[in-house]
């Protein structure tokens, strides 16, 4: 179980880039509160089900600093110094599904025929009765 603690300053440390780093804490409670909304909006029966779809982007682009320091004959000078900075970016979407349904029948004694080309459906033949029937 990975637990997110936002009361932690990290902006000292090295930090491990993996799904348990502080690096991805918004994006697990971002995650999270959305199960925890699909769970109670499908147990709460006003969805049927839902869909939790995370996008997560990473970029390593070059970046620049520049700073000031002393040379050696106590001098200030400004120098840049080139880094590659860390961009993840995510998305939490979710889908929450209604299933609205009419129905209807048709259904009766009828037989289904091609006549003239078409399918109808035809009453039954009422065929006369034989005095044979009886016996």
């Amino acid at each position: 179980m990975i637990k997110i603690n936002e009361n932690i300053d990290v902006s000292k440390r090295v930090l491990t880039i993996d799904i348990g780093s502080p690096v991805f804490s918004c994006m697990l409670g971002d995650i999270n509160g959305e199960i925890q909304r699909v769970i109670e909006k499908v147990f709460e029966k006003e969805f049927i089900s839902g869909e939790i779809t995370v996008k997560l982007s990473i970029e390593i682009p070059e970046a620049f600093k520049e700073f000031t320091r002393e040379d050696s004959e106590g001098e200030l000078i400004n120098e840049c110094y080139k880094y590659r900075r860390p961009e993840f970016q995510h998305k939490v979407t979710t889908v929450l599904k209604k299933k609205y349904e009419q129905k209807g029948e048709f259904s009766g004694e009828r037989e289904v025929m091609l006549l003239n080309g078409e399918y109808v459906a035809s009453p039954l033949k009422q065929e006369q009765m034989c005095i044979t029937d009886y016996e």
